[in-house]
């Protein structure tokens, strides 16, 4: 075999690796309609995906100034909310099971606009 054929062999071998790797996976990347569906019967902690989708969510879709209603709109309706130390207002969303609990995305406002947001435990 020549040394020509065989980088073109190594570089469709490496090719295929990226490809089969995909590390912007579409399965991870945030997708509102697909969050918003994966509440199947209430159950989010049973086997659901939202988790999968935390870290792209979180790294380019809440950015801190982020309106409630926009976050509303993106997330839809938040398992939980309370206020935490007014005048922050605290929701959270159920993602997907976490060692003993559920997992949560949450976010915290200041006058209606996102202040932090992240993941953990319930």
């Amino acid at each position: 075999m020549s040394r020509r054929l065989a980088l073109i062999l190594i570089a469709l071998a490496a090719m295929a690796v990226l490809i089969a790797w995909q590390p912007w996976d579409s399965e991870r990347q945030f997708d509102s309609a697909r969050w918003k569906a994966l509440v199947v019967g209430g159950k989010y902690c049973d086997g659901e995906r939202r988790s999968d989708m935390v870290s792209d969510l979180l790294a380019h879709h809440l950015p801190a100034g982020m309106t409630w209603p926009k976050v509303h709109r993106l997330l839809g309706k938040p398992h939980r909310e309370w206020t935490d130390r007014p005048p922050v207002i605290a929701r959270t969303w159920l993602v997907g099971q976490a060692t003993i609990d559920c997992a949560v995305v949450y976010a915290r406002f200041v006058d209606g606009r996102l202040v932090e947001a992240g993941w953990g435990d319930n």
